[in-house]
């Protein structure tokens, strides 16, 4: 469980509603202050007791109760502060709570951060964009005392330390933060020691730009792959010259933008996409490097330096997008060696490329669609201007008589027609830039991703596999966190609903003993749009999510490990690498080991072979010991 405070301004200094956010915690996934119909949420210290706040009325009234008391509070101690607070507590992946587990966070929460006895609502967002998560806004004025209280400064620590109370609590699983549980004991540890025991992250964050482009686009971002594949040669540079000629080389350009530097590229399809060049490095931000080069920025000519096609990102984007980029893993590596799922892998790869080809024409055609729309709009734009140039002409002379008499002043009439002349020319030039703007808006342009996602819906295998493997690249370095299994998917993702189709594995030895989990008796529900499949057991709990490359497994009992283990074999033809904490990782690889299913983490293979050496021992009859010969009680 992971907890984060959404800032909530106030720079007028004046009175402030908790209309918009109780409106959003309510709202509909893709329509902002909607209701959701299913919408789990509740209030605390309420005058009118526990409202329901799915019902608009009793919204209205909380939002006016909080509304005046933090009006109250605002007259009465004239603070300038915004009197909410606003915060999200987030599950992880495949954790459902319930309403009442919900309730009991907020409620934690709120009297670990002294607002317990606050004016307070919650709701609960189950939008599949998202693990479930809930927002709390407080009233931090006092219902009684009308005076500001809470939330401490260190906030955020509060929050986390009483997370892993929760996680304790509720049996959940264990988020790593400043505070961590270490044999049942929360203890707070520093960044460094965090590191030490591979409890941080150490690798720098994409830029909010860089992440956004990367999740709209379905292809690593521009900042991205400066970085991976240019970002020694950049740092190597010792002049304006050479950085600009490394640039140039990789069919990239860099510009001043206002107080910074902006490095450009072009896509495949001749549109241009920027990064910051600090996004790819902080030393390559415009004062670090006027201070290494020793003069401002400067341009120098590079008119005869051409780009090698190989190394430029728009050849970067063609390969991802037909599969053949190297090093860049869609699928955490080969697994099964039959002559089937090799010819599975070449089917694949050829249908990847063929996907590939088929956006590129799809994006000629609409781009020459587009270009025939434009046309046609100049020529119609033309022809109206000229056709008002001719309607002014030829009203002219009788306009300014018509002026002239009612005014009595030539001098007056001209003006006024140069007045009517504009006006008419304006409305003009804003009726026809209205269209330009809507047709730029409205022009059928798909993105790789948007285009990928409608082709998987129409059925396209290929598309399907493609959007899988975004996923898994996309979340590659966060599931090593994550208990699971991974491999390469080579087939259709559909479900497996019977053990006892998935092939390899020897029976268990106890298959009569009753099992707290088994894929034979697995709720099953299907996401065709964002390509994957979740089993539940009969309470209705989440144990295992097939996203195609990966299983996570949730829960953690030696039953779901194997119906993990067994379906993950069927997926990835027997072979499978394992992700998590390294009690998650020993288990399963023992489990593995057990059902003749193959590791293929190196750092396990230790593990493996003691448990096949065990099972060697469990399988090799004992050997009766020899009687010992009796003694002649007459032998002295």
């Amino acid at each position: 469980m992971l907890a984060k405070v959404i800032k909530l301004n106030n720079a007028r200094g004046g009175r402030v509603s908790a209309h918009h956010g109780v409106q959003y915690i309510f709202r509909d996934g893709g329509e902002e202050h909607a209701l959701e119909r299913d919408v789990a949420g509740g209030s605390f210290n309420m005058e009118l007791g526990e409202l329901d706040l799915t019902d608009p009325l009793d919204r209205g009234l909380a939002i006016r109760m909080m509304d005046y008391t933090a009006e109250a509070g605002r007259l009465r101690n004239r603070f300038t502060s915004n009197p909410f607070y606003h915060y999200a507590l987030s599950w992880r992946e495949g954790e459902r709570p319930t309403q009442e587990q919900c309730r009991d966070a907020a409620a934690h929460t709120l009297k670990a951060l002294g607002l317990h006895e606050n004016q307070a609502v919650w709701g609960l967002h189950t939008d599949r964009q998202h693990h479930w998560h809930i927002h709390v806004i407080a009233n931090r004025v006092h219902p009684e005392k009308l005076s500001l209280s809470g939330p401490p400064k260190l906030d955020f620590l509060v929050l986390d330390k009483a997370c892993r109370e929760l996680e304790l609590a509720q049996d959940w699983a264990h988020d790593n933060g400043p505070y961590v549980v270490i044999d049942g004991a929360i203890q707070r540890l520093s960044k460094s020691q965090r590191e030490q025991l591979g409890l941080r992250k150490t690798d720098r964050a994409p830029t909010p730009g860089a992440r956004a482009a990367e999740v709209h686009t379905g292809v690593p971002s521009l900042s991205d792959w400066l970085g991976q594949r240019a970002k020694d040669e950049l740092l190597a540079a010792n002049s304006w010259r050479e950085l600009h000629k490394v640039l140039a080389e990789r069919g990239c350009t860099l510009r001043l933008s206002g107080g910074g530097l902006v490095i450009d590229t072009k896509l495949p399809d001749g549109r241009v996409t920027s990064t910051k060049a600090s996004g790819v490095h902080y030393s390559l931000s415009l004062g670090r490097l006027e201070k290494k080069f020793g003069s401002p920025f400067s341009h120098p000519d590079l008119s005869a330096a051409q780009p090698h096609p190989a190394k430029t990102y728009a050849r970067f984007v063609d390969n991802v997008r037909a599969g053949t980029e190297p090093g860049l893993q869609d699928i955490p590596g080969r697994t099964g060696s039959t002559p089937e799922r090799q010819a599975k892998r070449e089917a694949r790869a050829l249908a990847r490329k063929e996907l590939a080809d088929t956006y590129k024409r799809e994006q000629v055609v609409q781009k020459q669609a587009r270009s025939t729309l434009v046309s046609s709009m100049r020529a119609h734009h033309r022809g109206e201007r000229l056709a008002l140039r001719q309607e002014l002409k030829a009203i002219k002379p009788a306009r300014i008589a018509q002026l002239t008499a009612e005014h009595g002043s030539k001098q007056i009439a001209q003006g006024l027609w140069a007045a009517e002349a504009v006006i008419r020319r304006q409305e003009l030039q804003k009726r026809q830039k209205a269209e330009r703007t809507s047709l730029t808006k409205d022009a059928p342009h798909l993105d790789w991703l948007t285009w990928l996602e409608r082709q998987a819906m129409a059925g396209d295998e290929a598309a399907a596999s493609a959007l899988r493997g975004i996923k898994y690249r996309e979340g590659r370095q966060k599931n090593k966190g994550k208990n699971g299994f991974e491999g390469e998917d080579l087939d259709p993702l559909r479900a497996y609903a019977a053990a006892g189709s998935i092939g390899g594995a020897p029976p268990e030895p106890t298959a009569g003993a009753k099992k707290g989990f088994a894929l034979e008796d697995a709720r099953i529900e299907v996401d065709r749009r964002h390509q994957r499949i979740e089993y539940s057991d009969q309470a209705g709990r989440v144990r295992m999510t097939d996203s195609g490359p990966r299983v996570d497994v949730h829960i953690t009992d030696a039953d779901t490990i194997e119906a993990g283990l067994r379906l993950a074999a069927q997926k990835f033809g027997g072979d499978v690498f394992i992700t998590g904490d390294v009690a998650f990782r020993e288990q399963a690889a023992r489990q593995a080991a057990r059902l003749g299913v193959g590791v293929q983490d190196a750092d396990l293979q230790h593990i493996v072979e003691q448990e096949r050496e065990q099972i060697a021992v469990e399988r090799t009859p004992s050997r009766p010991a020899r009687p010992a010969p009796p003694r002649d009680p007459l032998a002295r």
